[in-house]
């Protein structure tokens, strides 16, 4: 009877930390995300997203991969 009694009060115990302490987690979770998504990355090349690329990179990064080939349907 006393092992019932105290799972019942471990498991009471249970319902009322989550009842309570789940939105703090979650709202202190959500904080930091926020503070994690609101500042830039330093290790991030600010040059390189200042940099135009030219058509000769353009081409050159463009690769050719077959040719074309047109199916059509046989009934």
């Amino acid at each position: 009877m006393k092992i019932i009694i105290i799972g019942l009060l471990i498991f009471y115990a249970l319902i009322l930390i989550t009842k309570y302490a789940a939105p703090l987690l979650l709202k202190l979770f959500l904080k930091r995300l926020s503070n994690k998504f609101g500042v830039p990355n330093p290790n991030a090349n600010p040059s390189s997203n200042n940099k135009k690329a030219t058509k000769k990179e353009i081409k050159k990064l463009k690769k050719v991969v077959g040719e074309y080939i047109d199916f059509e349907e046989i009934e």
